[in-house]
C-alpha cells in the first residue's frame, strides 16, 4: 500500500506548550512513535512540526479488522466495494461503537425522509478512518448533531488525504459534539480538521490533537459545554485540545451575518503553528487555559461581516502568546 504524505500522530511531542505540557511530555501514553521535530526552524514562518509520511500499512496492522457494533438504531451498510459505510437516521437516537481500520467514509443520512429525527453517537473503542477523497465522517443531514464519543484508555484516529477543500475529518450539515475520555487524533491534508454548519461543542475530558491543512476548528459558533440546561445534565470540557498545525485558524467561527462567537469556558487549549488561534464576529469568551505559540499572524482576528469583537478572559481563564498575556478587551 502506498505511504501519503501528511503529518502523523503517534507520540505527539509538543513544543512551547505550559499548563502542565512540558517541551518532552507525550501527551499520549498509549502511542509508539514520534513526530519529528525540525530543530532548526527558528521563523514564525516555519512549523516547528515537518511533514512526515502516514504509514497506512503500519496503521492498519495495529487497528485491525474494521467493526462496527449497532447499540441503538439500524444496522449501517458497508457497500460492496468495501469503502463506504452508511448510516440512516431515526425517530430515536442511534448509537454505534467502531473500531478497527477502516479506509473509506462513515456517511450519515437521512434516506428514509424522517421529519422527525434524532442525533448519531459514534463510540471510537481503539479505531482509525482514513479516507483518500470526501469527508472522513459526513453528517448529511441538516438537524440534530453527530456525537463523537472517544472511549476512556482508548486512543483514535481520524485521517482525511484528500487534497480538496472539503476533504474534511468530520464534516456536518447541522452540529458537532465531542467527548470521551480517551485519545482522538485528528489529521488532515487540505480540509478542516471540524466543520460544522451551525455548532461545534466539546465536553467531558478527551484529548484531542490535530493537524490540520486548514482550519483546525470551523463552524459559526463553538462552545466548551454540552448546553444542557438541568445542573445534573450539564457538562463542561474539561480535557486538552492541542493544535500542533493549522494552515489557516485554529478557531475559524464566523458567519455570512457576523454572529459567529467562541466560548471557552473551560479546557486546556495549546495552539502552535496557525495564522490565528481565533477568527470570529462579535465575542469571544475565555474561561479556560488559551497557550498560543508559533503563529503567523494576529491572535485574534475579525471576521469578514464582523463589527467588532468583544474579548472577556474571565477570572478562571488565562491566554499567553509567546509567553506573553494578551490583553486586549476589543477589536
Amino acid at each position: 500500500m502506498k505511504k501519503f504524505l501528511s503529518l502523523i500522530l503517534f507520540g505527539l511531542v509538543l513544543t512551547g506548550c505550559g499548563n502542565g505540557v512540558s517541551s518532552s511530555a507525550s501527551v499520549s501514553e498509549n502511542s509508539q512513535n514520534s513526530i519529528e521535530q525540525n530543530p532548526n526552524s527558528t521563523s514564525k514562518e516555519e512549523p516547528s512540526v515537518t511533514p512526515q509520511l502516514v504509514d497506512l500499512d503500519k496503521l492498519k496492522e495495529q487497528y485491525g479488522t474494521f467493526d462496527v457494533t449497532t447499540e441503538k438504531g439500524n444496522p449501517g451498510v458497508l457497500s460492496s466495494d468495501g469503502k463506504t459505510y452508511t448510516i440512516s437516521v431515526s425517530s430515536s437516537k442511534s448509537a454505534y461503537s467502531i473500531s478497527g481500520y477502516f479506509e473509506g467514509q462513515i456517511i450519515i443520512n437521512n434516506d428514509s425522509d424522517l421529519s422527525s429525527i434524532k442525533g448519531v453517537e459514534l463510540t471510537l473503542n481503539n479505531a482509525c478512518i482514513v479516507s483518500q477523497n470526501g469527508p472522513t465522517i459526513s453528517y448529511q443531514v441538516d438537524d440534530k448533531n453527530v456525537e463523537i464519543v472517544a472511549k476512556k484508555n482508548t486512543e483514535n484516529y481520524i485521517i482525511n488525504l484528500g487534497e480538496g477543500n472539503d476533504d474534511s475529518a468530520v464534516d456536518s450539515e447541522k452540529n458537532i459534539e465531542l467527548d470521551g475520555k480517551g485519545v482522538l487524533n485528528i489529521i488532515t491534508k487540505t480540509g478542516h480538521a471540524l466543520k460544522a454548519k451551525k455548532k461545534i461543542r466539546f465536553y467531558d475530558n478527551f484529548t484531542l490533537n490535530i493537524v490540520s491543512g486548514h482550519d483546525a476548528i470551523h463552524a459559526n459558533e463553538f462552545i466548551a459545554n454540552n448546553e444542557e440546561g438541568s445542573p445534573e445534565d450539564y457538562e463542561e470540557f474539561i480535557g486538552t485540545l492541542n493544535v500542533l498545525s493549522a494552515v489557516s485558524q485554529a478557531f475559524d467561527c464566523t458567519t455570512s451575518s457576523g454572529t459567529g462567537y467562541v466560548d471557552l469556558s473551560s479546557g486546556t487549549y495549546n495552539i502552535s503553528n496557525c495564522e490565528s488561534v481565533f477568527k470570529t464576529d462579535y465575542s469571544l469568551v475565555i474561561g479556560g487555559q488559551v497557550v498560543a505559540t508559533n503563529l503567523t499572524g494576529e491572535p485574534v482576528v475579525r471576521g469578514d461581516n464582523s463589527n467588532g469583537i468583544s474579548i472577556e478572559i474571565t477570572d478562571t481563564g488565562s491566554f499567553t502568546v509567546d509567553g506573553v498575556n494578551y490583553t486586549k478587551t476589543n477589536i
